[in-house]
C-alpha cells in the first residue's frame, strides 16, 4: 500500500513536508488523550514514532491525490452547505445532560434528590432508563437543533444553563435535562474552508478510486513467494492456492472518512 501511494506521488509531483503531517500528528495524539496516553496506546503495537510518521505521509499523499482529483466547488455551493445544514452542524448547539424514565413520577424523584444534594451524574447512573448516556452520567455532549426530538429540543434550547429542566415529556418517556454549556453557530468565514474540503472530498473520493485501480493495473508487482501471489482481480497479496476473486476497490487504500453521522435522538 505505501509502495503503491509513494509511485502514486512521484507520477504527480507530490512532495510531502514535515509540515503537512504535523497538524495531523497532533490531532491523532489529542484524540488519543494527550501524548501519555497515545504513548501508552502504541506501545503494545510496537508503533515506533518514525512508524506512525510513515502512515501519516501515506496518508498525507492519499489526500493530496484527492484534493488534485476532487471538483472545484465554487463559493455559492459553501454558502449553501453552510445554509442548509440538515445535521445542524453549522448551528448553535448545547451541551446537556438529562435522566430518562418511563412514568412522571420517576423524573420528579429524580428532581427532587438532585435539589436535595445529590450529584446529577450520580442520580442519572442510578434510574435514567437511558443506558448509553446513564453511565457517563447522562452527558449527550454538544446537540444540535435537529437532532432530537421536538419535545427534547424545545426544553434544552429555551433553558438557561445550569438549570434543572423537567420532567419533559417526549415518546421514550420523562426527561430531566440540565444544560451546562451554550455553544454560538460559527461565522460562515470559520468553518468555510471545512465545508468546501467536505464537498470536494465527495467528488475526490470516487476519482481517487477510479485512479488508484487503474495505476495498480499499471504496475509491475512481484511478490516472494513466501507470501503467497499478486492477484490482479481481488488487488491483493492472496495465497498462491486462492483463486482469483471479483474485481473490487482495494480495501488497503481506503477512500477517505466522511464526518460521522450525529445520532437523531437521544437513545
Amino acid at each position: 500500500r505505501s509502495e503503491i501511494l509513494r509511485q502514486a506521488a512521484a507520477e504527480r509531483d507530490i512532495e510531502i513536508t514535515d509540515q503537512d503531517i504535523a497538524a495531523p500528528r497532533e490531532l491523532v495524539i489529542a484524540q488519543a488523550g494527550g501524548e501519555e496516553a497515545f504513548n501508552a496506546a502504541i506501545e503494545p503495537a510496537n508503533l515506533s514514532e518514525e512508524e506512525l510518521e510513515a502512515e501519516l505521509r501515506v496518508q498525507a499523499i492519499q489526500n493530496e491525490i484527492v484534493a488534485q482529483l476532487a471538483d472545484e466547488v465554487d463559493e455559492s455551493a459553501v454558502r449553501d452547505a453552510f445554509e442548509n445544514d440538515p445535521q445542524g452542524r453549522f448551528g448553535e448547539k448545547v451541551a446537556v445532560r438529562h435522566i430518562l424514565t418511563e412514568e412522571r413520577a420517576e423524573a420528579r424523584d429524580a428532581i427532587d434528590r438532585i435539589e436535595s444534594g445529590e450529584e446529577f451524574a450520580e442520580v442519572a447512573a442510578d434510574v435514567s432508563i437511558d443506558q448509553g448516556s446513564a453511565q457517563s452520567g447522562g452527558d449527550l455532549g454538544e446537540v444540535a437543533r435537529g437532532q432530537t426530538v421536538p419535545p427534547f429540543e424545545q426544553a434544552a434550547f429555551n433553558a438557561t444553563e445550569d438549570e434543572l429542566v423537567g420532567p419533559v415529556k417526549s415518546e421514550f418517556g420523562f426527561h430531566v435535562l440540565e444544560v451546562t454549556d451554550s455553544i454560538p453557530a460559527p461565522d460562515f468565514a470559520d468553518v468555510e474552508e471545512q465545508i468546501r474540503t467536505e464537498l470536494e472530498a465527495q467528488t475526490g473520493g470516487p476519482a481517487f478510486s477510479d485512479f488508484i485501480t487503474g495505476f495498480i493495473s499499471d504496475l509491475a508487482i512481484e511478490v516472494d513467494e513466501r507470501y503467497g501471489r499478486w492477484d490482479e482481480a481481488s488487488v491483493a497479496v492472496v495465497p498462491a492456492d486462492q483463486a482469483s476473486e471479483a474485481p473490487a476497490l482495494p480495501s488497503e487504500l481506503p477512500l477517505p472518512s466522511q464526518a460521522p453521522q450525529p445520532s437523531e435522538i437521544p437513545s
